[in-house]
């Protein structure tokens, strides 16, 4: 207490007037606590991006502290380690060609800017027979924000998971992806019990209402998110009743017999994938990094910068529907817009190594 510790009580009045001197008294320092991964604004006015390994786009990173509400050992797997060079290599080059891979590396990219242009969490399911590619194309995607190594050999510190869990774990599970990815592998082996209502918590951003021991409501878990299923089947097939919202916002991808991957030889194919399956689990979370810095130093440049992206989706979207189509096919359209538009930022900020028409064009093979 005497060396300035100040106890504030009272309910919201005191605390509005706690947070309110805080922005004015600038010698005081304070240290402010981020619960969830994602974009915050700061005290201080500052839109920041939390992760576990750091705040990205803070003036003072020393004041700023990321104490998830619920700890996790996922929370674990979004580092980086190596560098953008290596994952350019090892990693998105070898499959720059193959359209699948293209769609779920910008997707992923996508999950940054969903609530900076007012869009909601969307998923893709990769689904088709084995060995077709399906979980190396899903990996390399989740390889740009963090650690994407086979669940097999990962020890639960992957990014990518099984769906043996109940539905109150997979709530938790894409809250810590909250405006990012979450990917889960071999839906198959799923242990939830009522999928449609799972894919319904996909399509909302929201948990279930729980009540505590007491009757009173627990807090509503809510995320923004892009969220990508793998497996032999589609999802919607283990669902009880599958309704057109499910296929717009939970895209199903068919992986091709001949493979997701293309390549000059089905040899060839075999040692990519190989590759990319290993150097999954060597280089990545560097290129959303840098994604998420070039994205904050824009908008400090330029204010508007967010609201251009936003004008800038509308077109790639107008240009996607130009055709006659249903109002669900346009709205499942929105995906790939902001896939497309996510795949342009990651050429400007130099993450992608070709010009952008080339990964619009495999990004709407997909369609």
């Amino acid at each position: 207490m005497s060396a300035g510790l100040q106890i504030y009580g009272g309910g919201i009045p005191h605390t509005l007037a706690f947070i309110n001197g805080m922005r004015l008294n600038k010698d005081r320092k304070v240290k402010e606590l981020i619960s969830r991964p994602g974009w915050h604004v700061t005290l201080q006015g500052e839109s920041v991006y939390a992760r576990p390994d750091g705040i990205i786009g803070a003036s003072d990173t020393s004041s700023l502290i990321f104490q998830p509400a619920s700890p996790s050992p996922i929370y674990d797997a979004y580092h980086s380690r190596g560098t953008k060079r290596e994952w350019q290599d090892n990693i998105h080059r070898p499959l720059s060609n193959s359209e699948i891979p293209m769609f779920v590396q910008s997707a992923s990219l996508s999950g940054v800017l969903l609530s900076r242009i007012g869009l909601s969490s969307f998923a893709a399911d990769i689904n088709g027979p084995s060995t077709t590619g399906k979980t190396t194309v899903m990996q390399s995607g989740v390889s740009v924000v963090g650690n994407a190594e086979d669940t097999a050999t990962a020890n639960g510190t992957s990014c990518i998971q099984g769906l043996k869990t109940t539905d109150n774990a997979f709530e938790h599970l894409a809250a810590h992806g909250n405006d990012g990815v979450l990917a889960f592998d071999e839906t198959g082996n799923s242990n939830i019990k009522d999928m449609t209502s799972l894919l319904y918590s996909v399509i909302d951003g929201t948990g279930k209402a729980r009540m505590k021991m007491d009757t009173s409501l627990r807090d509503t878990m809510n995320f923004n998110a892009v969220i990508f299923f793998s497996g032999e089947r589609s999802i919607h097939t283990f669902t009880k009743n599958s309704f057109a919202g499910h296929y717009i916002r939970v895209l199903d991808i068919k992986a091709p017999t001949e493979g997701a991957i293309k390549a000059r030889s089905i040899e060839e194919a075999a040692q990519i994938t190989a590759s990319v399956k290993d150097a999954s689990g060597k280089y990545y979370g560097e290129p959303v990094k840098i994604f998420i810095r070039w994205l904050v130093n824009q908008e400090r440049k330029n204010p508007r910068f967010f609201e251009e992206l936003k004008q800038r989706f509308k077109k790639i979207h107008e240009e996607l529907t130009s055709q006659p189509m249903t109002a669900q096919q346009r709205r499942g359209c929105q995906s790939f817009a902001v896939s497309i538009l996510a795949s342009e930022l990651a050429c400007a900020s130099r993450i992608y190594t070709r010009r952008p028409a080339h990964y619009a064009v495999q990004i709407k093979k997909v369609m």
